[in-house]
């Protein structure tokens, strides 16, 4: 019976790890589509600058100095513009090196989460794993344990949302908001601040132990310069249920 339940457990994990691999494929796919996207703007910037490039030879042949004044402007405007294009592009392209991980490295990752953060939770149906922090506090005001959930069916939405939640368990609401539970969660999303890039490479390269990691050392710091609520506000409410 044990050795059944073993092996259905690995089984699952198996799955699980194909799962990840399929998001990874729609993440990179969701990253050549903005490489895709780029081009034909870069593309298009070009036609424009080449366009008034003909236009201001044919205004100076003509001796036109109120037109050749008014495209040199535009070109010159252009030009800025083509400048940044192009750094995106290039941007885009150097990120799109990151080599997918395979089923072993999928599978020892969730194997390294287990054993540097805890034992994790999924759910193949919502195609979901996810992590149960250690209670958090901050300058003595308790927030509880949080589940941070990942999506992965959602994780090609990295780029313009957060394909995790982070849900907390215990809730001890701001005073002033009660969607917000921890001065950087709110609505069970996370500010990220500085951490965004670490966390979007986290998860373009499959190091899923590494992104629970940073989501939950963000949890377990407050930065004062971006929260959604301060902290001042947990203390006030705090100092009056001691009162």
């Amino acid at each position: 019976m044990r050795k059944e339940k073993i092996m259905k457990k690995y089984r699952n994990i198996i799955k699980l790890s194909n799962l990840f691999l399929d998001a990874l494929n729609e993440l990179k796919m969701a990253r050549l589509q903005k490489i895709r996207d780029s081009l034909e703007e870069f593309s298009c910037k070009c036609k424009e600058a080449t366009k008034d490039i003909h236009l201001y030879f044919a205004a100076v042949e003509k001796g036109w100095l109120g037109s050749t004044e008014k495209i040199g402007t535009r070109v010159n405007r252009n030009v800025s513009d083509f400048s940044y294009h192009l750094q995106r592009f290039k941007d885009l392209i150097n990120s799109d090196e990151t080599r997918l991980p395979k089923l072993a490295d999928i599978f020892a990752e969730l194997s390294q989460i287990d054993q540097e953060i805890g034992e994790y939770q999924y759910d193949l149906k919502e195609r979901t794993i996810s992590v149960i922090t250690e209670p958090i506090t901050l300058d003595d005001i308790p927030f509880g344990p949080f589940e941070i959930k990942l999506f992965i069916d959602q994780i090609h939405k990295v780029y313009t949302d957060n394909p995790y939640r982070v849900i907390a368990l215990e809730p001890n609401p701001a005073g002033a908001d009660d969607n917000v539970t921890h001065p950087h969660v709110s609505s069970e999303k996370l500010c990220e601040g500085d951490g965004v890039v670490s966390i979007r490479k986290s998860l373009e390269q499959g190091r899923f132990c590494d992104f629970f990691t940073i989501v939950v050392s963000i949890l377990k710091t407050y930065n004062p310069d971006s929260p959604y609520v301060s902290l001042d506000d947990w203390c006030d409410s705090f100092c009056l249920k001691l009162a």
